[in-house]
């Protein structure tokens, strides 16, 4: 079978050959990626071929990003549909300390509310410059608050 390798894609799809690039190359490459999925090498390779509409199927995107450790395609898919991505804590980790999910919550709200207010004293609003300063604390916030629901959740399902 001849496979097309004049395909022009669309910006979306020529993303997802990015990330799947990204992915391949975090496991060691394809070679290394054929050893992890039921793909071939050629197929991983037209996969992350910007000229070739093949994308990598679901089962191999999930063998492949536990060897990498990261969810570079669930991520992006993600964060298309309008969602965003964090990791939850390890079920099997330590027993919570409350107080310390409450003072890290407090800390990073903090933080974020201080950096949002200071950059509204010069003219009330929050520029776009601003708001990229401020990413990393959101995320930090929202990556607390869902840890502090994990652990809530883990809580409720002991008593049942």
């Amino acid at each position: 079978m001849t496979v097309d390798r004049s395909a022009s894609l669309t910006a979306r799809q020529r993303f997802h050959k990015v990330k799947a690039r990204e992915l391949v190359k975090r496991v060691g490459g394809l070679e290394d990626a054929a050893d992890y999925c039921r793909l071939g090498k050629s197929q991983l390779s037209d996969c992350c071929n910007p000229n070739v509409v093949a994308f990598l199927p679901s089962d191999a995107v999930e063998d492949l990003e536990a060897v990498a450790g990261e969810p570079v395609m669930t991520r992006m898919q993600a964060r298309e549909a309008g969602f965003g991505l964090v990791r939850l804590p390890d079920p099997g980790a330590a027993p919570t300390v409350w107080s310390g999910f409450i003072a890290r919550l407090g800390r990073e709200a903090g933080e974020l509310i201080e950096g949002i207010c200071t950059d509204l004293t010069d003219d009330n609003d929050v520029t776009p410059a601003e708001a990229g300063r401020r990413l990393a604390d959101a995320a930090d916030l929202v990556r607390v608050a869902v840890e502090l629901e994990a652990a809530l959740k883990t809580r409720a399902a002991a008593r049942a």
